[in-house]
């Protein structure tokens, strides 16, 4: 049978124009007649939990495009700014050419610095990675059109009324699995990704009638078929329940593929001719045991709108393909690294600074475990006449760690310590094919070397100068490949994590077997750095790697 799902409401937003009552403006630039905009928070269906995407309190901007007979009064593009409680604003006043007469109002979110007008046509792309709330939303599409709209007909109460919708299409997958793979409360689905879809549209302003569009939102003729990695929106571990959303281009499938792991083993899902349309929120309910997946319940098709029931499925343990599992680092060693400081764990190991301990209780991560580089760039709010003691190449910042055993890598990742003096805009991992390394003339005293205090970053520059001439010139002797990396994405401010996964069809043509990764810690350069960002730290590195491949385990 069919449910009601949870409503991820229209956008409702207001304009409106304080006009009197009492008579007729001639005069388009009236100061009666400007355009203001405003937000109108309407009663919404309640909601269990907020929806990755947009709604109207997360809008924060959109573009305007107001079109009438007056050049002089036609806005095209406007980016308006604000929010539901402190209200919009944009560059210039904006004014109604004539209330009388016909205008087209067109509304649309995300906004876009093109050139956009009433006859435009719009490139929409979904992200591929959707792993985060953010590219959720980023990848949605909502907007509004009234290609007739008579201001002293249409206003109600003098305000104009614009609502948006969502023009794309969204899909959740929901994962029930057995008591044996549940681990302590912690998800047990691991990497889950669709293939088959197309993320590529193009939505015509000119044509488009304002409903939800048909023939008018279509797929790029040369998009070719990506893979999604959704992201994770809610895990219920008394229920064994693991959701997962994301945004979808409409389309007619002729195939989709779900594949993902479950505590280690891997399984598949395919269905045919799968419908997504604009408007429509898809969910896909699978039930996993240990004999395979089975489609669970109906896979019905809720608010947004109601659409079809998807019937059939033929899922099953898949046997082809990897089986992805974070690396321990329970015998990680660090082979060598340039200078790093540790203010707040100063009896720490180098072993342990790129592995952050949570706060007992707490999500959170301790920063007596963050590694710090030296001093390496002055910060914008350094005095002018401060003078970094380093120049290249000791401006870099690296560790090489032994692994323990040759490892077969899947993904990469880090997390910022995220403050504003110890961010790195990116950190670039590379992997070697050398069996063994021996950092030949480095000895032990070197290694505690490399741990100074707070008061050594610029005490000791001389003596960690000399000691990372040693390490530049034992690394130079190796032939490093890069294989991932991972940025800050201008985030500053507490902990996050960023991943780079390796996709299925890269590991099997290019496989990334290695004993030993390097780790290179890039920070914003001055001036445009942050405030200080005079060193860089990273709370935890991760690695991936394979566990099983085509059903077999890989040692």
């Amino acid at each position: 049978m069919k449910k009601n799902l949870l409503l991820l409401p229209a956008l409702a937003l207001t304009l409106f124009s304080s006009c009197s009552n009492e008579e007729e403006l001639i005069g388009a630039a009236d100061p009666q007649n400007e355009i203001i905009v405003a937000t109108e928070m309407g009663n919404f269906r309640a909601r269990v939990k907020a929806r990755a995407g947009y709604t109207t309190e997360t809008l924060r901007e959109f573009g305007l495009i107001i079109q009438s007979d007056n050049a002089d009064y036609t806005y095209n593009n406007k980016r308006m700014t604000g929010g539901p409680l402190e209200g919009w604003t944009t560059d210039g006043t904006m004014y109604w050419s004539n209330r009388n007469a016909a205008h087209c109002v067109i509304a649309y979110a995300p906004y876009r610095t093109d050139e956009v007008n009433a006859q435009s046509q719009i490139d929409v792309k979904v992200a591929t990675d959707q792993s985060t709330a953010d590219a959720v939303q980023s990848s949605d599409f909502i907007a509004m059109k009234n290609g007739a709209y008579v201001p002293a007909n249409d206003m109600v109460d003098g305000k104009l009324m614009v609502t948006m919708n969502h023009m794309l299409s969204k899909v959740f997958v929901k994962i029930t699995y057995p008591e044996a793979y549940a681990a302590e409360g912690a998800n047990p689905i691991t990497n889950l990704t669709v293939s088959g879809m197309k993320v590529d549209a193009i939505f015509n302003l000119a044509t488009w009638g304002g409903g939800q569009p048909g023939s008018d939102l279509f797929l790029n003729a040369n998009g070719a078929d990506e893979v999604i990695k959704p992201f994770e929106f809610d895990h219920d571990a008394e229920k064994r329940l693991a959701t997962y959303e994301f945004i979808s281009i409409p389309q007619d499938q002729n195939t989709i593929s779900i594949a993902f792991n479950a505590a280690g083993v891997a399984y598949k899902w395919s269905y045919d001719k799968l419908s997504l349309k604009s408007g429509e929120a898809l969910t896909i309910n699978l039930s996993v045991d240990k004999e395979g997946v089975q489609l669970g319940g109906n896979v019905v098709v809720g608010d947004w709108t109601t659409g079809d029931d998807i019937n059939g499925g033929n899922p099953s343990e898949d046997e082809h393909g990897f089986t992805i599992a974070e690396l321990s680092k329970t015998n990680w060693k660090a082979l060598y690294t340039t200078p790093c400081n540790n203010f707040w764990g100063l009896d720490a190991q180098i072993d342990a600074l790129w592995d952050g301990l949570p706060v007992e209780g707490s999500s959170d991560h301790q920063l007596n475990n963050c590694w710090l580089s030296h001093q390496i760039v002055k910060g914008t709010s350094m005095a002018p006449d401060y003078q970094v003691p380093w120049e290249a190449p000791y401006t870099t910042a690296l560790a090489v760690i032994d692994l323990g055993k040759t490892q077969w890598l899947a993904g990469v990742a880090a997390m910022t310590a995220g403050f504003g003096d110890t961010t790195f805009e990116r950190v670039e991992f590379y992997a070697t094919d050398a069996a063994e390394l021996k950092a030949e003339g480095f000895t032990e005293d070197d290694l505690n070397n490399m741990f100074v205090n707070g008061n050594g970053i610029d005490g000791k520059a001389d003596e960690s100068k000399a000691l990372m001439d040693k390490i530049f010139a034992i690394d130079q002797t190796v032939t490093w490949t890069k294989i991932g990396e991972v940025g800050s994405n201008n985030t500053i401010d507490g902990f996050v994590k960023y991943s780079s996964d390796f996709t299925e069809a890269d590991m099997e043509a290019n496989p990334v077997k290695t004993r030993y990764v390097k780790v290179v810690f890039i920070p914003y350069a001055y001036p445009q750095a942050f405030a200080y960002c005079e060193r860089v730290s990273c709370a935890e590195l991760y690695l991936k790697h394979v566990v099983r491949h085509n059903g077999q385990p890989v040692e």
